[in-house]
């Protein structure tokens, strides 16, 4: 029997691999750095791709995928694939979504971080030891009010994380709200009741045509005069040029961004009260772990059962 072929795009732990050494039918190639170009030049040898949020999957490279049978998103989401595209060629494509610990945690330290000036006072200190205390002055989590656009896994377990500071969760999701809220003993609001309650503000919806721009002028008007918001979701969610004119004009008092566009704009990097990391929020050791290791159960066994 021919054996199959894998190709690993990104990061793909030793023990994770580990779990194909018995396999006698299939062959694992790992390539990091492949952008389109050069994909498009091997992806005909491979019957499965396994990616994450690196590299984007267009019609181009799946016209050339003759034996891709499988393409697995190691991670959440899949608006880096051509889903439809793919089904079309009789593709299978999944992703491993068990990295909502360590966004959520990391969500969690990001509105820390913005409510205690952490990044502001560390950078100021390190560069002008002689810079007061009261400078950086900041205030608590207990008693205020978080808003959580999209109750899924992360927006789930960031509400039990806010709950232990003592906040007060409002959130807002298409699906199921009231049943996700009254698990959880958070409240239910709408979009935009919780855009004019909340004193922070945290994106954990999918990236959609529709999402584009979710938040922007009209949003940002709405809000609290002083809100925090926070994006650890998909890029273009919220429209930057605007965020920067909310946070210039005092409407908004801080941002965290683990995603940005490739055109950001540029001033927003400039503000001192904008914290920005470079996607970040699934990095953690133990959620490499689990979403490599469900990558490769998972190849397991789609060709387990197609064999």
């Amino acid at each position: 029997m021919e054996k199959k072929s894998i190709l690993v795009t990104e990061f793909f732990p030793d023990d994770a691999l580990k779990l194909f050494a018995n396999s006698k039918n299939l062959r694992v190639d790992v390539i990091f750095g492949l952008k389109e170009k050069g994909l498009i030049q091997i992806i005909h040898k491979y019957d499965a791709l396994v990616l994450q949020h690196n590299l984007k999957i267009t019609k181009s490279i799946l016209d050339r995928a003759e034996r891709l049978k499988l393409i697995i998103r190691a991670g959440t989401g899949l608006d880096n694939i051509n889903t439809d595209y793919a089904s079309q060629l009789g593709i299978a494509v999944m992703n491993t979504p068990v990295n909502g610990d360590s966004v959520a945690e990391l969500t969690i330290c990001m509105m820390l971080a913005l409510a205690r000036n952490l990044v502001l006072a560390n950078d100021t200190y390190k560069s002008n030891l002689k810079v007061e205390s009261i400078d950086f002055i900041g205030s608590e989590l207990n008693h205020k009010v978080l808003g959580i656009l999209g109750l899924g896994r992360i927006g789930i377990k960031v509400a039990e994380f806010a709950k232990a500071f003592g906040m007060k969760v409002l959130a807002y999701d298409k699906y199921n709200l009231k049943k996700k809220c009254s698990k959880l003993n958070i409240s239910p609001a709408s979009f935009s009741t919780l855009l004019k309650k909340s004193d922070y503000i945290t994106i954990h919806v999918p990236f959609s045509e529709k999402n584009i721009n979710l938040i922007d002028k009209k949003e940002f008007d709405q809000m609290k005069t002083g809100v925090k918001i926070l994006n650890l979701a998909r890029d273009r969610i919220i429209n930057e040029k605007e965020l920067y004119i909310a946070i210039k004009s005092g409407k908004i008092s801080g941002a965290a961004l683990d995603v940005l566009s490739k055109h950001a704009h540029r001033r927003l990097l400039k503000c001192k009260n904008v914290i920005v990391t470079p996607h970040i929020g699934g990095m953690t050791i133990d959620a490499q772990k689990r979403i490599n290791f469900m990558a490769a159960e998972e190849i397991l066994r789609f060709f387990r059962k197609s064999t």
